[in-house]
């Protein structure tokens, strides 16, 4: 797919594994969450902006890949486990940038989340909301998908979802 126009990254970007260096900092930063008051030092809030950059440059499949790669349910059994909630973390990291992203193919992305009922109910309304308001390319294909999205029967038939998703 053509690239937008006006990149984060210098020219050099071709050098830039997008997809191994999303994973690596969704993780470093889901590592930063579990000290708050360290945030302001890890500039994890800046790392959070490289990371929706991150999913920017990249496709589709390789959006979803990494989603793949870091998506956990969280178990009620694992629940005070350390690398359990590190894990479900990134996760959670890596959802919101891809919702930050604003790009077609992050929009695919959660749509396909949506569909398979990886993310449902207020998450997916969360990420909608985000989507809608970050979007950088709002086509007329675009807005057409978001149309069959908020209008299909995995979004109709959840509460919060059906809600936000005609809304916006």
């Amino acid at each position: 797919a053509p690239l937008p126009p006006f990149l984060p990254f210098p020219l050099a970007m071709n050098d830039i594994n997008a997809r191994k260096e999303a994973s690596k900092v969704a993780l470093q930063i889901a590592e930063e969450l579990q000290e708050p008051n360290a945030m302001p030092k890890h500039q994890t809030l800046g790392k959070f902006n490289v990371l929706a950059r991150l999913v920017r440059i990249m496709s589709q499949k390789e959006i979803l890949e990494v989603g793949q790669e870091l998506f956990t349910q969280e178990q009620k059994q694992d629940f005070h486990s350390v690398k359990q909630t590190k894990h479900i973390q990134a996760w959670k990291v890596y959802r919101d940038a891809v919702a930050e992203a604003g790009t077609p193919a992050s929009f695919a992305v959660i749509a396909q989340w949506i569909k398979s009922k990886q993310v449902k109910n207020s998450e997916a309304a969360n990420l909608i909301a985000t989507q809608v308001k970050s979007i950088r390319y709002p086509t007329k294909e675009l807005m057409e998908k978001f149309f069959e999205l908020a209008t299909c029967e995995e979004v109709t038939s959840q509460e919060y979802l059906n809600s936000t998703a005609i809304q916006s």
